[in-house]
């Protein structure tokens, strides 16, 4: 007797191997809010950016001690680097919530298998099980989870 399998329908993809489904609507909130306070930082590092640089520029450029313009340029270059930081991860959670709303969330994007629910409780923006996540990080090739 040959059995062909169904495709996984929206319900089964979200479910982990050991027949435990995903609170989906908490993991939802937990990622807008995580994605909410991400945008805000970012926000909030491109306005003090901004304002470090409209200040050296109001003062005629970078000039004065050469202490204060290292200070002054390290931090920009920092918020610079803190803000494009913020914003990739805030990109990992959007890709996230665009999971559950294609109803795959919770599965490893490599292998196909159901990702943890403690990997994902810890990590809700995680794309990999933990097995696929070291695998490439062996590699040489770390990418966010």
């Amino acid at each position: 007797m040959n059995q062909q399998t169904a495709p996984p329908t929206r319900a089964s993809a979200t479910k982990p191997r050991r027949g435990r489904a995903l609170d989906l609507t908490a993991f939802r909130s937990v990622l807008e809010q995580e994605r909410d306070r991400l945008l805000r930082e970012a926000a909030a590092l491109t306005a003090d950016e901004q304002a470090l640089s409209s200040a050296q520029q109001a003062e005629g450029g970078i000039a004065g001690d050469s202490a204060d313009v290292a200070s002054d340029v390290a931090e920009i270059a920092l918020d610079r680097a803190l803000e494009q930081t913020t914003r990739s991860r805030a990109a990992d959670v959007e890709a996230a919530l665009q999971r559950i709303d294609r109803g795959v969330y919770g599965m490893c994007e490599d292998c196909g298998h159901a990702i943890d629910p403690a990997r994902l409780r810890a990590l809700p923006s995680a794309r990999r099980c933990l097995a696929c996540q070291e695998r490439m990080e062996r590699r040489g090739r770390p990418q966010r989870s």
